[in-house]
């Protein structure tokens, strides 16, 4: 946590991609910033006291949307998402308000769309090395499988597609 009586108007926060580096070594990564809401409790314009800094942070392992595809993002390595608060530079970038007074859009109704990422690390094979080498299951040609799941916490029967 940064020293009191630093001024909140230069608290920066900035996280990396959250990717593996490619085959080259050469790839850099950037730094991007990363929007925070500071709450000044007495108002000094300094991080002190009960002031609090509160951000969004991204999961490491995500679904993220690139070039007009849905893609599935994992580091083989890391566990954590890394973040880094600094001070003293420029202004850092902030959380805008929203104005969330409903607007007679319809409602949501009965159905919500959502996507499961289930994965879990169980054979080793390492001609994929490049790639991931840890698969869940090995379902070889012709074969069938399946895989059962346990939706207690679903309400009414849910439909695949």
């Amino acid at each position: 946590m940064p020293d009191r009586g630093r001024p909140i108007s230069t608290m920066a926060l900035f996280s990396g991609p959250g990717t593996q580096f490619a085959q080259e070594p050469e790839t850099a990564h950037q730094l991007q910033p990363v929007a925070v809401l500071v709450t000044d409790a007495n108002n000094d314009g300094l991080f002190n006291g009960s002031d609090e800094i509160v951000f969004t942070a991204g999961g490491l392992n995500r679904f993220e949307y690139i070039q007009r595809s849905l893609q599935w993002l994992f580091h083989r390595y890391a566990t954590h998402r890394v973040y880094w608060l600094t001070w003293g530079g420029g202004d850092g970038l902030r959380m805008q308000d929203a104005n969330g007074t409903p607007d007679g859009s319809p409602e949501w109704g009965d159905t919500v769309y959502h996507t499961v990422h289930l994965e879990e690390s169980e054979h080793w094979l390492p001609r994929w090395e490049n790639d991931t080498g840890w698969f869940w299951k090995k379902v070889g040609s012709g074969e069938n499988t399946s895989i059962p799941l346990n939706l207690g916490y679903a309400a009414g029967t849910p439909r695949w597609r």
